[in-house]
């Protein structure tokens, strides 16, 4: 369980690290060129609180970028219009910001293409290509491996770019501690609720040539009756009878250790003997 959990993080890391790669290009980037048909939207549903949009058959916006992948976000709904959408004046994608439902959506996928050459710089064109009336709406773009910037933008909208690439970093990398806190408090919280193993104890060892006694609160050990001439009893000891089950209380009685007779030396009892003198 672990183990797949801490795969799923690796993974969700791999996909955070591979958009740290790509910049948010904002509509109201310089480099990008609309006609006269395209208003300013200013929805603050917008990524960056504005996008531009228009309902004139034949309106036309172009972006010159150099990237892998670029990837057109918007609006969605259901006065939404289809919108061709070429690279390099060859490769066209038929795209739609049609939907069935009357609610507008903001910040929707409208179209991608990917497989590009990143050494070199591309040309993106957009064009209303449904009835008048209905809405081509852009919010921003999304260029993925970028390894230069536009030629055509200027410096003061490009870092309000690159401040957008460094914010979605930031949320990420608090996105991926947010998952690797839970994980980590899961995970610790499991560990603490399995029991410890139990280690087995030993039981007491008793001297099988020994029995008890009950005697109140206490057990007297007694010697097993076919082995009463191994055990020693002290010259200065005796023990009293042990109850029988259930009698009264009784206690080991020791009596006191007498003191050591004193006798006097030999030299002082025994006279010398006389030399036994013969005639």
């Amino acid at each position: 369980m672990v183990t797949g959990r801490f795969q799923f993080l690796v993974a969700l890391c791999a996909i955070w690290l591979g958009r740290a790669h790509a910049i948010i290009i904002q509509d109201t980037d310089v480099g990008i060129m609309f006609d006269s048909t395209w208003t300013l939207d200013s929805n603050s549903l917008n990524s960056g609180g504005f996008g531009h949009r228009t309902n004139v058959t034949g309106g036309t916006a172009s972006y010159e970028f150099t990237g892998t992948n670029i990837s057109m976000y918007g609006v969605t709904h259901s006065s939404g219009a289809n919108f061709s959408f070429t690279i390099d004046s060859k490769q066209t994608l038929g795209c739609t910001c049609r939907s069935n439902s009357s609610v507008f959506f903001f910040q929707q996928l409208l179209c991608s293409v990917g497989s590009l050459d990143g050494s070199r710089s591309h040309t993106l064109t957009i064009k209303h290509t449904d009835v008048a009336g209905q809405f081509v709406n852009m919010d921003f773009f999304q260029v993925d491996n970028i390894t230069d910037t536009s030629p055509t933008a200027k410096p003061p909208n490009h870092s309000s770019s690159h401040t957008a690439a460094i914010a979605g970093g930031v949320v990420g990398g608090l996105g991926i501690l947010m998952v690797i806190g839970i994980l980590l408090f899961f995970h610790l919280k499991r560990k603490r609720q399995q029991p410890p193993p139990s280690v087995p104890l030993s039981p007491y060892q008793i001297d099988p040539e020994m029995s008890f006694q009950h005697s109140g609160s206490q057990l007297v050990p007694t010697p097993h009756p076919s082995n009463v001439s191994a055990i020693p009893i002290s010259a200065y000891q005796r023990y009293s009878r042990a109850p029988e089950l259930g009698g009264p209380s009784q206690h080991v009685q020791i009596s006191p250790k007498p003191e050591p007779a004193v006798f006097p030396t030999l030299y002082s009892t025994i006279e010398r003997s006389q030399p036994i003198r013969t005639a």
